[in-house]
């Protein structure tokens, strides 16, 4: 791990988009935000001032990250993908239904799916709260627009079109 110093632009774009580990404290003057890929954000109070030092985990690049860590076997990148769509077109990840739905799988498939992703380290969901999944490391190959729309895959968000489609399923 390389220690280099930025600021706070520089910071806030390698930070970007990346998944908490976990916080910890060592002292009441410093702060430390470690990452899911081993980067750390150490926080400072020294000589009256702020400071703040990235500390790059597995890889300095973006690139690198994504090809570091393991890679998703194709029916798991098929899931993610579906995932990245659905999210692009309603704003909001899907649901667990959701997902079972267009692989016609069981609901006891779908959560063990989810569950493996999650420990892979793909994607990240917070305990008790619906509709929570997240890409890990904002994987921006997993959706490709032109072959999407080519085989009639999910459409970029359309609000209207999402509010009309509600209104005519709540107005029997």
């Amino acid at each position: 791990m390389g220690r280099r110093r930025v600021d706070m632009t520089d910071i806030t774009n390698e930070v970007s988009g990346k998944s908490v580990s976990h916080v910890t404290q060592p002292d009441p003057r410093h702060l430390e935000i470690r990452f899911t890929d081993d980067s750390v954000l150490a926080i400072a109070v020294l000589h009256g001032h702020l400071t703040a030092v990235l500390t790059c985990g597995r890889g300095d690049s973006t690139s690198d990250r994504l090809h570091d860590g393991p890679q998703p076997t194709r029916r798991q990148r098929d899931y993610l993908e579906f995932i990245a769509r659905y999210i692009l077109r309603y704003g909001v990840s899907p649901a667990e239904s959701d997902i079972a739905r267009h692989f016609l799988v069981s609901a006891p498939f779908m959560n063990q799916m989810v569950q493996m992703l999650e420990r892979r380290g793909f994607i990240t969901r917070q305990p008790g709260i619906p509709r929570s999944i997240t890409i890990v490391d904002d994987r921006k190959d997993l959706v490709r627009p032109p072959q999407a729309a080519a085989a009639g895959g999910l459409r970029p968000n359309n609000a209207l079109h999402r509010t009309g489609a509600r209104v005519a399923r709540s107005g029997r």
